[in-house]
């Protein structure tokens, strides 16, 4: 593994060198720590939005609370970061949407601990031996692959890198052929569920 696998600009290098005007797409708990984020790079956040059916008139941390449109109408062009964090199909077939009309970046935030910290340029250089240990402990191409996205991901909060990440995800689960499965993850067995449902046996 190589260094050259990796993004050379991390999200808030990313968002600095646009200059482009930013708008938060969510209004809880996710997005009050990215404006966290936000504020202590430097970086402000020119609206907030919602979905339509969550729009009231109502506030979030000073802002109005605009629908997509709104927000269009107010600032014109501008850079979507994603405030939440969601698995239902249909939200992610509206990111998906707004990625097509707008530049649009999911960071990934500590849940814990400083959240304020993130997965930047000078923390992958830090522990990049770390990092090339794992991949090269790695025994095929799909997991290499699988790999290399989440930590661009991760990076660079692209949400294409993510979408690579599903795809890889079921190209590895068609190809299991296992006997014995443990889900060890601290979630609610989802990864469990979803091999359970293409392998039954």
């Amino acid at each position: 593994m190589t260094r050259e696998l990796f993004n050379n600009e991390d999200l808030i290098s990313s968002l600095k060198n646009s200059g482009d005007k930013i708008a938060i797409y969510g209004m809880g708990n996710g997005a009050a720590k990215l404006m966290d984020v936000l504020k202590q790079n430097g970086l402000g956040c020119s609206a907030v939005f919602a979905s339509v059916d969550f729009v009231r008139g109502q506030e979030f941390l000073g802002h109005k609370v605009l629908t997509l449109s709104q927000t269009e109408e107010l600032l014109g062009d501008f850079t979507v970061l994603v405030g939440f964090a969601s698995d239902q199909t249909e939200v992610i077939s509206r990111i998906k949407k707004i990625q097509k009309k707008h530049r649009t970046l999911i960071p990934e935030i500590n849940v814990y601990g400083v959240h304020t910290e993130l997965f930047d340029l000078s923390y992958l250089d830090g522990h990049f031996s770390e990092f090339k240990e794992i991949y090269d402990a790695l025994s095929d191409d799909i997991s290499r692959r699988f790999f290399i996205s989440l930590i661009n991901f991760k990076l660079t909060g692209d949400p294409d890198y993510l979408w690579e990440l599903d795809s890889l995800s079921a190209e590895r689960t068609d190809e299991l052929n296992v006997r014995t499965y443990a889900d060890l993850g601290a979630y609610d067995g989802d990864t469990l569920t979803e091999t359970l449902s293409k392998h039954p046996e």
